[in-house]
């Protein structure tokens, strides 16, 4: 009796587990609806039935183990499948650990646990600046990523407040671009929430209000910056590259180099084997996307998103007229470094390249 009884327990147990388990994999019909309903009787019942149903089966079991087999194998049996299970679990729990915990973590864990240890340091993982858009637009949010990946950065999104904090809260971020207006938190309040937590991460704010008040607000609760739409991405730019400096993080070479090109982004000065060349802002940042990105193919929607911004609504013929107009200033002769590719756009290949 003593036996079954143990047995009866074991499996009781063993059942409930299983079933647990199952059902966080498969979602049982009782308990989803259980927690659709979002009602506590719905969970009361559904919770109490998969209780009765585990309780038979495991008696039902036993039962039948206990009257075909004998004593010592069913003991020996429980016994190494309790030991099988225990191990399972334990595997099965530290992977899920594992998984929920993100590599970032762990490096930012290290790093300050050997910060605090005499001061020991870890050196940086990652070279390219992270920002985290905050944003609920398409149209704004394809616009930012793209131009921000072009520009060297590393651009993670989010499309409402809750998504927005939780990759803030996972860290390695280096810059956030917050939209005011979004459909679930607004972005006062996310602001809020990010320097409660302690975070220094710059912020800048992202918004179509132009009151003087939403911007001492936004500021108030410990923005760094404030920008409005329609807005300019050269000037956005510009906003990053200061508030990542002040922050400390580490920005790319000001100077870029081709051929006997060299474009400094910093005092905005181009010079042809030594020699300066006068470039218009446009001409300017159109050289600078180029020498960026030797070998893209870039279609002229994408140049004017690029550097006329997403709110320009002229003739694509105007890319090709400002191309002309570089390609003379910097003394494109065939074969040249700007080049065309008939039906898509332009491409910029370092001098020399065939």
């Amino acid at each position: 009796r003593r036996v079954k009884m143990d047995l009866k327990i074991f499996f009781t147990t063993f059942a409930m587990i299983f079933i647990a388990e199952l059902g966080d994999k498969t979602q049982l019909a009782t308990l989803s609806f259980a927690v659709e309903a979002k009602s506590r009787l719905s969970v009361f019942l559904g919770a109490s039935v998969a209780l009765i149903l585990t309780s038979l089966l495991a008696v039902v079991f036993g039962s039948v183990l206990t009257k075909f087999i004998p004593e010592n194998i069913i003991r020996i049996a429980a016994g190494g499948l309790f030991v099988i299970l225990g191990l399972w679990f334990i595997i099965s729990a530290l992977f899920k650990c594992l998984n929920n915990l993100k590599i970032d973590k762990l490096f930012i864990l290290m790093k300050g646990m050997l910060e605090e240890m005499g001061g020991a340091t870890v050196p940086e993982k990652r070279k390219v600046p992270r920002v985290l858009v905050i944003e609920d637009e398409p149209t704004i949010v394809e616009f930012l990523s793209t131009g921000l990946a072009y520009e060297g950065y590393e651009p993670v999104v989010a499309f409402n407040g809750e998504q927005g904090l939780r990759l803030a809260r996972e860290g390695m971020i280096d810059l956030v671009i917050l939209d005011i207006m979004l459909p679930d938190i607004d972005g006062f309040e996310i602001c809020k929430r990010l320097r409660s937590w302690g975070s220094k991460v710059p912020i800048i704010m992202l918004t179509a209000k132009k009151e003087i008040s939403d911007k001492v607000t936004g500021l108030d609760l410990g923005a760094d910056d404030y920008i409005t739409k329609p807005f300019s991405f050269k000037e956005l730019l510009a906003r990053i590259r200061a508030l990542l400096r002040r922050s400390g993080v580490k920005i790319e070479d000001s100077d870029l180099c081709a051929g006997d090109i060299v474009l400094n982004s910093e005092t905005r000065e181009v010079k042809k084997a030594g020699e300066k060349i006068y470039l218009t802002p446009t001409e300017f940042e159109l050289l600078k996307l180029f020498m960026r990105h030797p070998r893209r193919v870039f279609t002229r929607e994408t140049l004017l998103n690029r550097v006329w911004g997403y709110n320009y609504m002229g003739d694509t013929n105007i890319v090709d007229v400002h191309i002309s107009h570089l390609r003379d200033k910097i003394a494109d002769k065939p074969p040249r470094m700007i080049r065309s590719h008939y039906g898509v756009g332009y491409a910029f290949y370092p001098e020399g390249e065939e």
